[in-house]
């Protein structure tokens, strides 16, 4: 007789040379047959609870911000102590995945994919061990920049520094145009600072006053034996340096340009960057960043010299246009834009198929959900500001950009402070290069929050097409009494924890 049965497999390192092993268990007696992938295989009728993971697009009550990683559990049943052995195993960060189908079915083209997580160390009690289940992004959790300088020059050789200034710090990386960074000397005998590589050092400033440009340099060996005449600095790109023709007068400062051209210097091209050093390519849907750069084209930048993750350098991208990342059900990491619902509903809820629902307060947002009235955006960073110790022939236009991290941009609707006396403001910082961007992205958010918005938590009991149609970003339509829903209101899914033997959806809803 046929029944319902989840499948797990759990990768494993089995020893301290890294070998793997995938390790497989059941809810219910499971063989795979001879032409299934894998074949005439076993799995251990262990599973007590089927992985149960909350997924977050952000924080609790939030519409805007750090995304947050996937947990959940996944229970297996160990009376006998046979899963003991379990404990000198490597499992953290490995992958997880579970399937549910028939008995009978082919495996694994007839079961549905439920998630593709990662595990950490399990516990072990008496009767049971237990894997805490995480999503993918927790690997985006690991050091953003893990070559350091080893401060090992021998002068006037070398660009890593010396051991008392630059050694064990981390080297920087440059994606997109940023503005007026300070670059570490990595060799002050020939006056060799490092950008990190990239397509044009656009300009190097002594003081605030621009250096005269000069030609390339074709490689290292070159860079290191011809110097520029005084007062001209020379680069070379490939390997992210330049060098200064004399000794500087203050702190040295560059423009820098990393990717080929504007349409390689967007949020969406500049996360699949990032992410293409934690995940595979096969890992990222392409999709969603051509749907990213398709909302939103405009040229970016971030620098990155001081000790961070990849995924804080994620969050502050997706900040800039108001989009989220994070990893759906079957572990491909998805990007995009926070959009007021509309199209085509994945799913409807009605009062047939809802337990609860309850309207909660944006807790964490500004005003508490109340509609916005003023929405500030900075951009155009200056990540070095200088307000003293500049040279006589700085412009009074450089001085005012050099004096502040940032300019600012703002977006009003007057009108609701009307109704809404205690309506928020908020400023938030971007990466924007150019105002009319920020002014777009800041009218965008305006139109989008000053309006009323409604937060959800609702649990539903749904079948196993909706259950694996309804993910993270999916639009979804609520149909209730309740609320001014009579006619049904459209929502963004944020946050979802299935409950699959069960067939339970618990849904944070925005909309």
């Amino acid at each position: 007789m046929s029944r319902n049965v989840y499948l797990a497999e759990i990768v494993a390192a089995t020893n301290s040379a890294g070998t793997l092993t995938t390790l497989r268990y059941s809810s219910d007696h499971f063989t795979s047959a001879i032409s299934d992938s894998p074949p005439n295989t076993y799995y251990a009728p262990r599973i007590k609870q089927p992985a149960l993971m909350r997924r977050d697009v952000f924080d609790a009550g939030r519409t805007f911000g750090a995304s947050r990683v996937g947990y959940g559990e996944l229970v297996l049943a160990n009376p006998d102590g046979d899963l003991d052995a379990l404990i000198d195993y490597g499992f953290d960060v490995q992958a997880c995945t579970l399937r549910l189908g028939l008995t009978t079915a082919t495996y694994p083209g007839s079961f549905t994919t439920l998630l593709v997580g990662t595990v950490e160390q399990p516990e072990f009690s008496n009767n049971e061990v237990t894997f805490r289940m995480r999503d993918k992004q927790m690997k985006f959790d690991r050091p953003f920049q893990t070559t350091l300088y080893s401060g090992n020059n021998a002068l006037p050789n070398g660009l890593e520094g010396v051991s008392d200034d630059l050694k064990g710090k981390p080297k920087s990386k440059v994606y997109g145009a940023v503005f007026n960074v300070s670059p570490p000397c990595v060799n002050t005998s020939r006056l060799i600072y490092e950008t990190g590589v990239c397509n044009s050092i656009v300009a190097v400033y002594d003081r605030g006053a621009a250096l005269t440009v000069g030609s390339n340099y074709v490689s290292q060996a070159d860079m290191e034996a011809v110097a520029p005449p005084a007062s001209n600095f020379r680069s070379w790109v490939a390997g992210g340096y330049f060098r200064l023709g004399s000794s500087p007068a203050g702190l040295i400062t560059t423009d820098i340009q990393q990717g080929a051209n504007a349409a390689a210097r967007t949020v969406g091209q500049i996360m699949n960057t990032v992410a293409l050093n934690v995940v595979s390519a096969s890992d990222i849907s392409s999709v969603d960043v051509t749907s990213l750069d398709n909302a939103d084209s405009s040229v970016v930048g971030i620098w990155v010299a001081e000790e961070r993750t990849h995924a804080s350098v994620m969050d502050e991208l997706c900040g800039t246009p108001g989009a989220w990342w994070g990893f759906d059900r079957l572990g491909v990491l998805r990007m995009k834009q926070l959009l007021a619902p509309s199209g085509t509903s994945v799913a409807s809820f009605s009062n047939t198929e809802l337990f609860s629902i309850n309207r909660i307060s944006a807790a964490s947002d500004p005003g508490k959900g109340l509609p916005i009235w003023k929405i500030k955006l900075n951009y155009y960073k200056n990540y070095t500001v200088q307000n003293n110790d500049l040279a006589g022939s700085v412009t009074d236009v450089r001085r005012q950009f050099l004096a502040n991290e940032f300019r600012t941009v703002t977006a009003v609707d007057s009108n609701i402070i009307n109704q809404h006396l205690l309506a928020p403001s908020y400023l938030l910082d971007t990466l924007y290069t150019v105002e009319a961007n920020a002014q777009t992205e800041a009218t965008r958010r305006l139109n989008m929050y000053k309006v009323r918005r409604d937060l959800l938590e609702i649990r539903v009991h749904v079948d196993e097409t909706t259950m694996a149609a309804v993910d993270l970003g999916s639009v979804v339509t609520v149909t209730t009494s309740r609320f001014g829903y009579s006619s049904g209101k459209q929502f963004a899914v944020l946050g979802i924890e299935p409950n699959y033997a069960a067939n339970i959806l618990n849904l944070s809803l925005w909309g």
